[in-house]
């Protein structure tokens, strides 16, 4: 059963060139494996729509803030673990075969982040979560009117720790299909963990590791 989610994003062009630099200077560092790694991989956990097939997308234009929501208070905020982040998963994408590009150049997907202080009933899910928040729903960002948010997956998890949320909207489809597609979805818990950028590359790490499809090609 589909079910409507809450997200909003915010491009910013400059955001991505700064972006964009940042990922093309970057020297390639050496992969450590994630069992050797100490940190608690149950703690990161995806889901993704099992009906799409993620070849059929090439180009990913990303959020340049996050929005911060605690109880049904949102507010946008930029740290440098967001930042860490957005650079790390621009990373990862481009090794996957995506194209990252801004908002102007027609995405065929968007990657919004969202970090959870807290809900109304503690827990971040499809019902309680993405129900609940609906009257942040902003399709106008993408050009889209009448449209909605939509998933075809379910998930949940504790908001007792905080949660960092990742997710893929499929913009290429919308107008095709009068609605926009969450089509991926991966959430990181611990307040330690989504404050110290040291752990940055660890996770997205992990999120890739457990979301093999993730591939445009």
């Amino acid at each position: 059963m589909r079910t409507k989610t809450i997200l909003r994003i915010s491009l910013s062009a400059s955001f991505l060139i700064v972006l964009s630099t940042i990922v093309a200077s970057c020297n390639k560092t050496p992969v450590v494996p994630i069992a050797v790694l100490n940190v608690d991989s149950s703690k990161t956990i995806t889901a993704f729509d099992p009906a799409v097939s993620f070849s059929n997308y090439k180009t990913i234009a990303l959020t340049d803030s996050v929005s911060v929501a605690n109880g049904f208070s949102v507010s946008k905020e930029l740290t440098k673990t967001d930042s860490a982040y957005l650079v790390s998963l621009a990373t990862s994408f481009s090794a996957k075969g995506f194209t990252i590009v801004t908002k102007t150049a027609h995405p065929d997907l968007v990657l919004n982040i969202t970090r959870i202080a807290s809900t109304t009933d503690g827990l971040v899910d499809n019902v309680s979560y993405w129900n609940n928040y609906s009257m942040l729903y902003n399709p106008t960002v993408f050009g889209e009117s009448g449209v909605s948010y939509t998933t075809n997956f379910t998930t949940s998890q504790s908001v007792e720790d905080g949660v960092l949320s990742f997710e893929l909207l499929d913009i290429k489809n919308a107008s095709a299909n009068n609605q926009i597609n969450i089509i991926w979805n991966g959430m990181i818990s611990g307040y330690s963990l989504l404050s110290d950028i040291s752990s940055v590359s660890i996770e997205t790490g992990i999120l890739f590791k457990k979301s093999p499809y993730l591939k445009a090609n």
